[in-house]
């Protein structure tokens, strides 16, 4: 409706206050959810197309090494993840402290998390040749080819290092991209040895190494820029990752040991669909991963009670969804399983379903533990991973006893159920005092 101005004598829109309304909940549903769920979905695609490269790649190489072959690659493959994946907790501080600095003070914690992560893959990668060539009369595997794996984690450094850049600097859709672009490189450089029938695990290791540097010249970000840092930077980012690479050990050390643990109690038979099992329940575990990514810089731009407001209903918005994909898993597993795997796989339905409800908690633990990174309490995300970690300790024997093949499962929900509770009580005595 046109309106006159009386001062003006000039004609203008009168403005409709539904009109106006109705505009701003459409941007607020696109600001608070349809934006989210983009970057999300982006993050974890991504994840889901690289899992699948990842679970091909190693089809291939077991196929071209036969069994004894692929047992020595799998132990310096082994090595080369848990050392390319060691420096996690300084990743995780590197955004979060990238994402809460302006300026030029971004430029100096990047030339600290550059320099201070090469100067611990190396102090960790030539401590672990050491440790393997002392004591290389206890392994039954080639310790030439675990040394080229441990090498090669280099690889792996530069993955999670490009990667942990665009997570903070929020491009999710360049994130999804670094993942996709390492695994579908690495993919093709396998199927090309694998034709020529090149069956040398030695090639193979060595091509993860190759595959980094197409991140390197495809995706590496800031490539003209300068990096200089100080020893003083690099101290002060140390102190401030310190809990979190502990945190970050504790958690690889809380998965291996569930592996180690249940091949000693279970049978062969029961051991093949508990396996079985933790490989479909991975699918899962990629969404609930995927969101932890995605809220880690939400969590450091916290500033307000508006913004924890938001921050909490992107977490339980984007969590509830997954809670909903969870029980959607839940009703079909057996024909997941049958038709897929076959019916001699019938046991494997019980475990997949009883760890379906195991791992629910996972999907609130990310936020608790990103907003105890803002509340400061570093050694509390620490605690965090260890309760985790000792629980599962504690109560392994006692329900294996009790439920038999089927107790470290339950064992490891209550694990989860104790970090959440502990995660809670934190979060309600630290949120008004310290968001002031």
């Amino acid at each position: 409706m046109l309106r006159k101005n009386r001062f003006t004598g000039l004609f203008s829109l009168n403005s409709n206050p539904i009109e106006k309304h109705k505009n701003y909940r459409i941007k607020e549903f696109l600001t608070l959810w349809l934006l989210p769920i983009k970057s999300y979905m982006a993050v974890s695609s991504g994840l889901l197309i690289a899992r699948i490269l990842g679970g091909l790649i190693t089809i291939l190489i077991a196929r071209s090494l036969g069994d004894i072959g692929f047992a020595s690659f799998s132990a310096a493959f082994f090595l080369m993840t848990i050392l390319g994946n060691s420096t996690s907790g300084l990743d995780k501080t590197f955004v979060f402290q990238f994402v809460r600095l302006k300026g030029r003070e971004k430029d100096s914690v990047l030339s600290s998390y550059t320099f201070l992560k090469l100067y611990l893959m190396l102090f960790l990668t030539s401590s672990a040749i050491v440790i393997l060539f002392l004591f290389r009369g206890s392994f039954n595997f080639d310790i030439r080819l675990a040394i080229l794996g441990i090498i090669c984690s280099i690889s792996y450094w530069i993955l999670t290092y490009i990667s942990s850049i665009y997570q903070a600097l929020q491009k999710f859709k360049l994130y999804g991209l670094t993942q996709i672009t390492y695994y579908l490189g690495l993919f093709l450089l396998v199927i090309i040895i694998f034709l020529l029938k090149i069956n040398s695990g030695f090639i193979y290791i060595s091509l993860y190494f190759l595959a980094s540097w197409i991140l390197i010249v495809l995706l590496l970000p800031f490539k003209n820029k300068g990096i200089l840092t100080s020893k003083e930077e690099l101290i002060g980012l140390l102190k401030k990752a310190k809990w979190l690479i502990l945190s970050e050990i504790v958690w690889l050390i809380f998965i291996r040991f569930d592996y180690f643990t249940v091949s000693k109690i279970l049978g062969p038979d029961e051991l093949g669909n508990y396996a079985l099992a933790l490989r479909i329940i991975n699918i899962t575990i990629i969404f609930v991963g995927s969101l932890s990514l995605y809220i880690l810089p939400k969590a450091a731009e916290i500033d307000s009670n508006k913004k924890l407001a938001r921050f909490w209903k992107i977490s339980l918005g984007i969590g509830g969804t997954l809670l909903g994909f969870n029980l959607i898993l839940y009703l079909l597993a057996k024909p997941i399983v049958l038709i897929l795997f076959g019916r001699e796989y019938f046991p494997t339905i019980r475990f997949f379903r009883l760890m379906i409800i195991a791992y629910l908690p996972m999907v609130f633990l990310s936020p608790f533990k990103y907003l105890i990174l803002r509340f400061n309490k570093e050694i509390h995300y620490f605690v965090f991973n260890g309760i985790l970690l000792a629980t599962y300790i504690i109560f392994l024997n006692m329900f294996v006893v009790k439920f038999g093949s089927i107790g470290p499962i339950f064992a490891k929900g209550v694990s989860f159920l104790a970090t959440l509770l502990y995660g809670f009580i934190l979060y309600n005595t630290s949120k008004r005092k310290d968001l002031k």
